[in-house]
């Protein structure tokens, strides 16, 4: 089977807002809806095209790609990477966002994945060695600068800018704003605008999906506490501060950055630099299923293997972390340990959820 991407629509992208930063299930435990999901939400919201961006893996491309041609929205790869640098004096994890561009770009990108799972992050002479046809975006408020400007420490965030400006080129780096409704972002909104200003530095606004639709959140609510071994009793568990992590359409993004406009325009710009790669277009077309199993992930049929086999058999893929998430995950293609998990997680079993969580873990495990 050949996975044929439709790249061209006459007068170029139909809409005013491209979602650039966007997580599948395949961020094991950490996002809630399925390629299809997410590509068919963004379709009845107008986009004609969405990049999935999920944490150190492209495991999920294979199905993305097939999602694309059936739902006919274009596809942007993508990945949401650990990047070592240094805070406060130590090093730390950050996140940053990587595009792909071009050919040579999605080349980079997978030795850096790849090296992200062995080493669990890359460091910036990594990047530096790779940055060629790949677009970087800041980053959520996990990314470096949004943590120097929350530590107030303004000269070390423009350092940072300037530091990815010279990696990447001036043109192929960008300030991520996003807007969940948090007194934090606002703060490093008003900074990032700043540092845009003061840096030269174009601002890109994204929703860092995590879900496709609002009515999912309780849903991602479950998957953080089944990565966290907790239940939603747990007053010290980790949980998203808001709802707003769903697929959003292009009025309501102007609508949330209509003080900056220009960062909602920018992801047509953006998108449009990451289709039109006639190299990337024909290696898409051309690549049948086999090969793009072979290159971003292969699928692990045998949901009855041992958590240790499965670990072992993912580890090229995930971290090791992850192929822990994956091994449990495996285990709730059985619907009677699915309910037992939703059951010890929320109190009350709930049916549809324990319904939905052994549908998305066959989902995974046959690579859609």
């Amino acid at each position: 089977m050949v996975v044929e991407i439709s790249h061209r629509h006459e007068g170029g992208l139909s809409m005013e807002y491209v979602e650039l930063h966007c997580h599948t299930h395949y961020s094991l435990l950490d996002a809630a809806s399925s390629p299809m999901e997410l590509l068919l939400e963004q379709k009845r919201k107008g986009s004609s095209a969405l990049a999935i961006t999920d944490h150190n893996t492209l495991r999920g491309v294979p199905a993305f790609l097939r999602a694309a041609k059936a739902v006919g929205v274009r596809p942007i790869i993508g990945c949401e990477l650990n990047v070592e640098a240094e805070l406060g004096g130590h090093s730390s994890i950050t996140h940053l966002v990587l595009l792909v561009a071009n050919i040579k770009g999605l080349h980079h990108l997978q030795e850096l994945v790849g090296m992200a799972n062995e080493q669990g992050a890359v460091t910036k002479k990594d990047l530096r060695i790779r940055a060629s046809g790949l677009i970087a975006l800041s980053g959520c408020l996990a990314g470096e600068i949004p943590r120097l400007s929350i530590f107030g420490d303004e000269q070390r965030a423009g350092e940072a800018v300037r530091e990815y400006q010279e990696i990447f080129g001036k043109e192929n780096f960008y300030l991520e704003v996003q807007n969940h409704g948090l007194l934090e972002e606002d703060m490093i909104t008003k900074r990032l605008l700043e540092l845009s200003e003061t840096c030269g530095a174009p601002l890109v606004a994204t929703n860092d999906v995590h879900y496709a639709l609002q009515e999912d959140q309780p849903f991602h609510d479950l998957l953080l506490c089944l990565q966290q071994g907790c239940t939603m009793q747990d007053e010290d568990r980790m949980s998203f501060p808001s709802k707003e992590y769903d697929g959003k359409g292009a009025e309501e993004m102007r609508r949330l950055f209509r003080d900056c406009p220009e960062a909602v325009e920018d992801t047509t710009k953006i998108a449009e630099r990451c289709l039109e790669d006639e190299d990337l277009r024909r290696f898409l077309n051309m690549a049948d299923e086999h090969e793009m199993e072979q290159r971003f992930g292969q699928t692990v049929v045998d949901a009855t293997g041992d958590a240790k086999s499965i670990s072992s058999s993912v580890a090229k893929d995930y971290d090791q972390r992850h192929a822990k998430r994956f091994a449990r995950i495996v285990r709730f293609t059985d619907i009677t340990k699915a309910r037992r998990e939703v059951a010890r997680v929320f109190g009350p079993e709930d049916e549809s959820m324990a319904e939905k969580l052994c549908r998305m873990a066959q989902e995974i495990c046959d690579g859609n």
